[in-house]
């Protein structure tokens, strides 16, 4: 195997698995839950077991469920169909249109008093909920779980797509240090643009592309929107900083900062942008004392971030443009005497960068599915502790340090006080600061190679 795909494996094994969870998923989970709230209504006297809940594969957007109702007069099967007004990503994805119980079709005024008068009224139908018998979920994997080992089971999957996104991002901030010495506050909300640029695509191609193609086509827009955002800024702003000193150009970060984070308010009208929950289903993974989950889009998560962190990989060990980025950041003065283009390669590091945090701004939109234009500051600051962490001037390292930051924060939310998770977080900035300015697997630099002189030598 090349080494291109022994790079590309683990990403491959992942995206397996995420396949492997949505292919787990036969119904819309929302969907599913409104239909079978539904049933108590239409069935108002004894104990309603639910058998199936699956897709009526002759209709679209409709939810099909087999029951069976005892009332005191022996054992009765039903069928409930529920139509909705849209797909995954569709506005209407949660509209109830029409329902069917046994080839029967509710009248208008009658789907009216159901959606206001039960759908509507949270205590009634709450009292109806409680006569369904649902049926047991068989876990993937066959070996049975205490409390303890199942919660903190379930807490890793929880903490593996937070991580994966803070590595993506802490990896944007170690591609400009490693190559120019110097740190971006910017990048935060560049991965805002990433993220209004997913959800704005996937809205658009909602009733066109099915799910896996549009949520794919809008990681590649993200990722060319904020590489374009990268671009413009690095030739307007960063470019021109080249013969100043650190101090100018870490101001200018944080005036590009406010800029792009203020455009944005102004563009998206100071409200976040909320999209449908994609590929939310729970897959039941083990069971016993303690049921661990988790949903194809935390797996497809991991997938997309190991895949860019492979493909960069690739980029930075079989390309010209990688052994010419790594010759820069060994010797950028050398370098330019052999002939690289030094203010080439930086322009380049400046696009795949912001290309890298555009991505992590789509993938947590579609983590916590919306954008919001005030999200950057922090997202940035905790990446920007994650290459710390794990060393900024070392692209594995701070990938790495993604991952730690993720568990660390996750782990906080599930033991400690949720209250001072942030706190924590930050304080680690700190402590990293102070004791380990290098990070856990950053590499010290020679004293005469300093951030300005690296800079001055690009220019």
């Amino acid at each position: 195997m090349t080494g291109a795909g022994r790079a590309l494996r683990p990403a491959l094994l992942v995206a397996a698995a995420a396949a492997a969870l949505s292919g787990c998923v036969d119904v819309d989970a929302e969907k599913a839950r409104l239909c079978r709230t539904v049933l108590p209504a239409l069935e108002p006297h004894g104990r309603i077991v639910v058998d199936t809940e699956e897709r009526d594969p002759a209709v679209r957007d409709v939810v099909r469920i087999a029951y069976s109702v005892d009332a005191g007069d022996g054992v009765r099967r039903g069928t409930l169909r529920c139509a909705f007004g849209g797909g995954r990503l569709d506005a209407g994805r949660l509209d109830l249109v029409a329902v069917d119980l046994d080839d029967r079709l509710l009248g208008d005024a009658r789907l009216l008093f159901l959606k206001r008068f039960w759908l509507g009224d949270p205590e009634a139908s709450s009292e109806g909920v409680r006569r369904l018998e649902l049926p047991p979920a068989d876990p993937l994997v066959a070996v049975p779980v205490g409390p303890a080992s199942g919660y903190f089971l379930q807490q890793l999957m929880n903490a593996a797509p937070v991580g994966a996104i803070y590595g993506l991002l802490a990896l944007a901030y170690a591609f400009v240090y490693g190559l120019i010495g110097r740190i971006n506050l910017a990048f935060g909300e560049v991965a805002v643009i990433g993220a209004f640029a997913l959800v704005n695509v996937l809205l658009l191609s909602a009733s066109g592309l099915g799910t896996i193609a549009a949520v794919a086509l809008a990681v590649l827009a993200a990722a060319v929107a904020a590489g374009a955002a990268g671009a413009a800024i690095g030739r307007l702003v960063f470019r021109p900083l080249s013969t100043v000193g650190h101090r100018p150009f870490l101001i200018a970060t944080v005036g590009v900062a406010i800029a792009v984070g203020e455009g944005l308010r102004i563009l998206s009208g100071s409200r976040d942008r909320w999209m449908q929950p994609i590929l939310n289903e729970p897959v039941v993974l083990f069971d016993g004392g303690y049921r661990v989950t988790a949903t194809a889009m935390q797996g497809l998560e991991v997938a997309v971030t190991l895949s860019v962190v492979a493909a960069v990989i690739v980029l930075m060990t079989r390309t010209r443009f990688g052994r010419a980025w790594r010759a820069v950041a060994d010797d950028p003065l050398m370098s330019r005497m052999l002939g690289v283009d030094t203010a080439r390669i930086a322009m380049a590091t400046f696009v795949v960068s912001a290309a890298l945090a555009g991505v992590a701004g789509a993938l947590t939109a579609l983590h916590y599915g919306h954008a919001s234009p005030y999200a950057g500051l922090l997202i940035g600051l905790k990446a920007l502790v994650a290459a710390l962490l794990g060393g900024i001037g070392s692209l594995v390292g701070a990938a790495l340090g993604g991952l730690l930051v993720g568990l660390g924060e996750t782990l906080w939310s599930a033991y400690l006080p949720l209250a001072h998770r942030d706190i924590a977080v930050l304080a680690v900035l700190v402590a990293v600061l102070v004791f380990r300015p290098n990070g856990l697997f950053g590499r010290t630099r020679p004293t005469e190679d300093t951030a300005e002189a690296r800079w001055r030598r690009l220019g």
